[in-house]
């Protein structure tokens, strides 16, 4: 198992390489050291009403 924690020394190596790096998590779920390590941090918390599941989606013809 890993934890959002061990992708540090990837953000870490990007930005050497110059790339932009932005996050996207739950605010409980996301670690503050990525959160900061990251250009930007996106909160899934406040996009949930623009986030469809599986049920939120109408059926495929032929399949139940």
């Amino acid at each position: 198992m890993s934890g959002d924690g061990d992708f540090i020394p990837l953000l870490k190596f990007l930005k050497t390489k110059k790339k932009r790096v932005e996050i996207a998590a739950f605010l409980k779920s996301a670690s503050m050291a990525l959160r900061v390590k990251a250009d930007k941090f996106h909160n899934l918390d406040n996009m949930a009403g623009l986030i469809k599941t599986k049920n939120s989606l109408p059926a495929l013809s032929g399949q139940d």
